[in-house]
């Protein structure tokens, strides 16, 4: 066994922590399974902001396992995600592997068909509205990092004045569950201001009639197809070409629009 080989055995990933969580507190809740050898929050390299994530390594494969026989842990109030991490170079077992260790061939499909689903399809984009209006994608990026690797960030800005519209899109690493921990969280405040999460959803369920920019109800009194009248025509045009990804239709801001106490 090689000396990395060693080292992963050893080792822990520990996700979703607090901005608060350092290398100190993470070795204070872990020193208590056993010796703990080294610890590494993981940062921005450009702001050298934590990451939401870290690694932790022990003295002995034992302790790894008495660490992942707790099923909760919680660091500076909040509890985080443990696993064991991944050894460098291999990739984890499969659940679905024949009598040789060769993964099936109906999981390397479905690995395939997950390779082409689009972050929506997954489940790994939120949309994010009500954002400060000085909030840049690193900021967003950062507050998000909280719940996951994040491996995308975007505030849509108008394109004439070059000013945030107040919404934007995160995008998690698949296979984290990063989105749902996020929508989870809820209620959010970035900067003393609340935020609203909603899952994005794929083109496919926005567009054609009746998915995502009218509401069902009022077609039903008013028997109109059409989407360019109404009572809510122009709310599309607002978000631009990616705002309605996120599902929000007229549901999720009534009649009132963005003119919701908050927004």
């Amino acid at each position: 066994m090689s000396a990395d080989t060693s080292l992963d055995s050893c080792k822990i990933f520990v996700g979703g922590l607090s901005w608060q969580t350092t290398e100190e507190s993470l070795r204070y809740h872990f020193e208590q399974f056993g010796t703990v050898v080294s610890v590494e929050v993981m940062r921005d390299r450009v702001t050298g902001d934590p990451r939401g994530f870290a690694f932790v390594v022990f003295s002995e494969e034992s302790i790894v396992d008495l660490v992942m026989s707790e099923r909760r842990h919680e660091i500076n109030h909040k509890v985080v995600d443990v696993k064991r991490a991944q050894a460098r170079g291999l990739a984890p077992p499969s659940i679905h592997a024949d009598k040789d260790g060769n993964p099936k061939a109906s999981q390397s499909h479905e690995a395939k068909k997950r390779s082409m689903m689009t972050p929506e399809m997954l489940q790994n984009k939120i949309f994010v509205g009500g954002l400060p209006l000085d909030l840049d994608k690193d900021g967003l990026q950062r507050f998000f990092e909280e719940f996951g690797p994040v491996v995308d960030s975007i505030v849509m800005v108008d394109q004439n004045t070059k000013r945030s519209r107040g919404f934007g899109f995160v995008t998690f690493e698949d296979g984290t569950g990063a989105a749902q921990k996020a929508l989870a969280a809820q209620p959010l405040y970035i900067n003393s201001k609340y935020v609203e999460l909603k899952l994005a959803q794929p083109k496919e369920n926005i567009s054609g009639a009746g998915k995502g920019l009218r509401n069902p109800e009022l077609l039903k009194r008013t028997g109109s197809s059409s989407q360019s009248g109404g009572e809510f025509s122009g709310l599309a045009t607002s978000y631009g070409r990616s705002g309605w990804k996120a599902g929000f239709g007229s549901y999720a801001f009534g009649k009132c629009g963005w003119n919701i106490e908050g927004w």
